[in-house]
């Protein structure tokens, strides 16, 4: 938001301000002023200067002409005078760090008498230009009531410039939004990752505090990367995968077996080896030789719970019932044995018997 505001109403603007805010913006705008000049000398000379600096310690390494003070004489009076004459309503005071030499000018005797360039001397007068602009934001905003509306939240530290105008009701510039916007926004979204880092802790504690005290012993003796998985697991999940272990024959792996017993979550590498032999079984039963012995090894208690419930097989299902004892027999009279039919009317028929199907099936 750029605006231009004619003395007059500079002036007008002005005195809807009380005296507190007045003299924050008189203030604010000479110590601009100051800094800028000293800004534009600095870079003329090559000097590097960095925020933590102080107006002293730059004006010290500069040693040329120092902008000591703005005076505005207020709107439609010149209460002072250029060291050539001319009466002024801004008068800048200046003073030679080396000669200790004061001059009381005004801008447009700046490159005449104190022996800068044209150069540095449109510099300055650009900042300052450019200093007033800000001023005549704020007093725009103010006489229109467009405030900083955005809620502060608790524990933010405001820059200290920007808390002061706020403290005095005053509008903050567009620049000055855009940049304490953007300091809120990074506040809130490290709140919220802290927020979220807190909620993981908590969880994580309570999932560990969660074990018993055989569960805890073992947990201990688990490296840092198995403790962080399982920690997930139980928060995930909250309990034991046993039923991985149903649908194997013989598991050798030590570790899985005290996981098992502890009623603890398996391991994603611990899940690749029951996958792992789940594939080297089923590998196995499908090369196999089908007899009596291995069909009965791999059905038989699914059998006989069929046969303990056969009289509550539905009247549709029981010649399946039937069918699948005569292709037992076939097998075991050394005929042959049509295996997928077998499979799929007994896996039919476990359904309204509400029998778990085996993992054959």
């Amino acid at each position: 938001m750029e605006v231009v505001l004619t003395q007059e109403e500079v002036n007008n603007y002005m005195s809807l301000l009380n005296q507190s805010q007045r003299e924050f913006i008189e203030e604010n705008i000479k110590q601009k002023k100051k800094s800028k000049w000293l800004e534009v000398l600095a870079k003329s000379k090559g000097i590097m200067i960095n925020a933590t600096m102080s107006l002293e310690e730059i004006e010290s390494k500069i040693a040329d002409w120092i902008l000591i003070d703005v005076k505005d004489g207020g709107y439609m009076k010149r209460p002072f005078k250029c060291d050539c004459g001319a009466r002024l309503r801004y008068q800048y005071i200046l003073k030679n760090s080396k000669t200790k030499e004061t001059r009381k000018l005004g801008v447009n005797c700046l490159e005449k008498h104190i022996s800068l360039s044209p150069q540095i001397i449109k510099d300055v007068k650009k900042g300052i230009y450019h200093i007033d602009l800000e001023r005549d934001e704020i007093l725009t905003k103010f006489y229109h009531r467009d405030f900083y509306t955005r809620k502060i939240p608790k524990g933010f530290e405001v820059p200290d410039l920007f808390a002061k105008q706020l403290a005095l009701e005053l509008p903050l510039t567009d620049l000055q939004i855009h940049k304490l916007d953007r300091l809120l926004d990074e506040y809130e979204s490290k709140r919220r990752y802290e927020k979220r880092m807190e909620m993981e802790r908590l969880k994580r504690k309570k999932a560990i505090e969660s074990l018993n005290e055989e569960q805890s012993a073992y947990f201990q003796q688990l490296n840092e990367s198995d403790k962080t998985e399982l920690v997930q697991l139980l928060i995930k999940e909250g309990q034991t995968e046993q039923e991985e272990l149903d649908e194997i024959d013989v598991i050798k792996d030590d570790e899985i077996l005290k996981h098992i017993e502890l009623e603890l979550p398996l391991l994603q590498r611990q899940k690749q080896v029951i996958d792992s032999a789940k594939r080297s079984q089923l590998i196995k039963y499908a090369t196999e030789e089908l007899t009596l012995e291995s069909i009965l090894e791999r059905h038989l208690e699914t059998l006989q719970a069929v046969r303990h419930k056969q009289e509550q097989i539905p009247r549709g299902l029981r010649k399946d019932w039937v069918t699948i004892q005569e292709l037992v027999r076939s097998l075991k009279n050394g005929e042959d044995f049509n295996y997928a039919r077998f499979k799929l009317l007994l896996s039919n028929l476990i359904i309204p018997l509400r029998i778990k199907k085996d993992k054959f099936l």
